[in-house]
């Protein structure tokens, strides 16, 4: 099958007429309304034309960096040239297709291995020959330092404008909005009062939970309309935006990932825009935040084999294990007023679960583990098909049983 494919592609490669596939791209540093698209599409054009190639399809890409090839319109491209659809891959640029010099020469090897050429408009090189690949290693080099030293530039940018106390991007908080003109954060009232009911509730009972539940209870919700969660009440408890403090470079790119950075990095810039919480309170805050801190015994000795796997059939929340029993993340987190979600003791649960799952008979009977479903279906699991969900990787069963 494979010397059929070979034998295939050799042929439509040596015939006079290729297929090509022109790939076009703008990256998010471009005007994706202007001209560039538009401009490439005709350049490949006429290469085409002048060639007498055919056209097999254009993938147009607007709006998205060349770092990696995270594309989609770069991937459905790369499946054409594996299924055999096109034998020629086109570009204006080399540096419309990758801008990393590593991702280019692996991509130029996947589309070897295939028999699919490729081809630059405007940078004529030929990469069966050994001046062809340098040329291509000297263009994709140059094209990888280009995109470094545009990053530089705009970091170099934001963390000017962060050190004017200026929004430079990522969500703007909660409780805030972006003044169009000054570029300052200001107070948005409605979002605000949330803000300051979020710190007087925890100040009240002292518990994250208990802050989160009331919360909810009250009506109040997130800026897409959701229930707050455990986690997003205690970021907002513990970001000094809320006292007028700007915070920049918390967290730096490697590669294409994101870590966090050392505080010593962070540009602090105190009364760079209006304060939603008074100074005072937020230390109060901070001090009750640190004192409840501690990791809780049972987390460290208690091992529950379903958190996690399993959905609660009213929500759709995970289930999460604590203190012998299995309970609805949403209900634990959020509260009575996002779900009704009922607990069950891990003993019970595991014991069916665990069973149908290792194929293991249980102590119960049959009519006594069709009870206890029934229990269990009619209380934390109540979907409309009377199934429990469970989802468990074959990595995560094996490290359950040490297979």
């Amino acid at each position: 099958m494979i010397a059929d494919l070979q034998i295939k592609r050799t042929k439509s490669n040596q015939a006079a007429t290729k297929r090509c596939g022109l790939y076009i791209r703008v990256s998010t540093e471009m005007q994706t309304d202007g001209n560039s698209l538009s401009t490439q599409k005709t350049r490949l054009h006429q290469y085409v034309a002048q060639r007498k190639w055919t056209v097999g399809k254009v993938f147009t890409e607007a709006g998205l960096s060349a770092k990696n090839t995270r594309r989609p319109a770069l991937q459905h491209m790369l499946r054409w040239a594996r299924d055999g659809k096109i034998d020629v891959v086109l570009v204006d640029k080399v540096d419309r297709i990758s801008r990393n010099l590593v991702d280019l020469l692996n991509l130029i090897g996947d589309l070897r291995i295939w028999g699919v050429a490729f081809v630059s408009a405007s940078q004529s090189f030929d990469t069966s020959t050994s001046a062809g690949n340098l040329m291509l290693n000297v263009l994709g080099s140059v094209a990888q330092f280009e995109r470094e030293i545009i990053g530089d530039r705009v970091r170099e940018n934001m963390m000017e404008r962060a050190r004017k106390g200026l929004w430079s991007s990522g969500s703007v908080p909660y409780g805030y909005k972006v003044n169009p003109e000054t570029k300052v954060l200001q107070i948005e009232k409605k979002e605000a009062r949330t803000v300051r009911a979020i710190y007087e509730e925890f100040l009240k009972t002292g518990s994250l939970t208990r802050t989160c539940h009331n919360i909810n209870s009250a009506g109040r919700v997130t800026r897409r309309d959701k229930a707050w969660s455990f986690s997003s009440v205690k970021r907002i408890l513990s970001s000094p935006t809320y006292i007028g403090t700007l915070c920049y470079g918390k967290r730096r790119m490697r590669g294409d990932r994101l870590f966090d950075n050392s505080r010593d990095n962070w540009i602090i810039v105190p009364n760079a825009h209006p304060a939603v919480i008074d100074k005072r309170k937020f230390r109060e805050v901070q001090a009750i935040l640190s004192k409840n801190s501690g990791t809780k015994p049972w987390s460290c000795s208690t091992v529950y084999l379903l958190s996690g796997l399993g959905r609660c059939g009213l929500c759709g929340s995970r289930i999460t294990g604590a203190n012998g029993y299995y309970r609805c993340a949403g209900r634990v987190q959020k509260g009575s007023s996002f779900c009704e979600g009922l607990s069950y003791r891990q003993a019970e649960l595991e014991q069916i679960i665990v069973g149908r799952i290792v194929g293991f008979d249980t102590n119960l009977d049959s009519v006594g583990q069709r009870d206890l479903m029934a229990r269990i279906l009619q209380g934390f699991t109540a979907f409309p098909e009377g199934k429990i969900r469970i989802s468990m990787k074959p990595e995560a069963h094996s490290s359950c049983y040490g297979t």
